[in-house]
């Protein structure tokens, strides 16, 4: 459970940036 917790954390933190970079580019 635990491992699914972080690998979401890090897989939102992505699309944040994903986004961001979307939104200034």
């Amino acid at each position: 459970m635990l491992i699914i917790r972080n690998y979401w954390r890090n897989f939102n933190r992505k699309v944040d940036l994903d986004f961001l970079c979307s939104v200034y580019l």
